[in-house]
C-alpha cells in the first residue's frame, strides 16, 4: 500500500524541476503556472547544499521507521494529516503525535551530528 502510495506521488508530481540555462530562460514555457524554476548556481554553493541533503537524509534513515515515515510522507510528499494515517493506516492523533516526535528526533539528531562534524569526531 505505501509503496503504491509513494508510486502515485512520484508520477502526479504538480511541477518538475527545470534547470534553465541562457537560451531557455527567454522561453515563455519558462514562467508556466506551477513550474519551479532553479537556477544555477556556484560549486561552493551546489556542494554546500548537497552536505546539507545528506546530513538530513543520513539523519532520517536513523530515525525509528514510524517517525520516519510520517516525516517523510509529511515534510517531503507533503501529505495531510488525513491522507497519512489512510496511508499507514493509523488514527490522525496518531500522526500528529509520530510527527512531533519525529520532528524533534530529527532536529536532535541533526544539531548531535553537527557538533560531531564541528569537533571532528
Amino acid at each position: 500500500m505505501r509503496n503504491t502510495c509513494y508510486t502515485l506521488l512520484q508520477r502526479n508530481r504538480p511541477y518538475t524541476m527545470r534547470e534553465l540555462f541562457d537560451e531557455e530562460g527567454c522561453g515563455e514555457d519558462a514562467l508556466a503556472p506551477g513550474a519551479v524554476v532553479s537556477f544555477p548556481v556556484n560549486p561552493e554553493t551546489a556542494a554546500l547544499r548537497a552536505a546539507d541533503r545528506e546530513r538530513v537524509h543520513a539523519c532520517l534513515r536513523a530515525l525509528p521507521v514510524e517517525f520516519r515515515e510520517a516525516v517523510v510522507l509529511r515534510e517531503i510528499h507533503g501529505l495531510s494529516y488525513r491522507e497519512i494515517a489512510a496511508a499507514c493506516e493509523v488514527p490522525v492523533g496518531t500522526v500528529m503525535s509520530r510527527l512531533a516526535r519525529g520532528r524533534r528526533l530529527l532536529e536532535q539528531a541533526l544539531v548531535e551530528r553537527a557538533k560531531r562534524e564541528d569537533t571532528g569526531t
